[in-house]
């Protein structure tokens, strides 16, 4: 058997055919990277948790979460950040 990550709702890895992003370019291109669960996407292209930050006025992050948080690194996602000060 494989010692590869099985990708998306399969339980394959990707060399298998396990999940692949549907995203396809203008010219017709399909992607070649992996779908990123709960989506049918890669990172690139939109797919895998979004960052659940809403600024004040309503409108919502549209950035791809990061690590184990809710959030991009934008806003405050994907671990402690250096806490040197100038």
């Amino acid at each position: 058997g494989s010692h590869r990550l099985v990708q998306g709702a399969t339980d394959l890895c990707k060399a298998h055919g396990g999940k692949r992003c549907l995203h396809v370019d203008g010219d017709g291109a399909p992607c070649t990277k992996s779908a990123q669960a709960p989506t049918d996407l890669c990172k690139i292209h939109g797919g895998g948790p979004r960052c659940l930050h809403v600024d004040e006025d309503g409108t919502p992050c549209t950035k791809s979460a990061v690590g184990a948080t809710d959030l991009c690194k934008a806003h405050g996602g994907g671990g402690p950040r250096c806490l040197h000060v100038d």
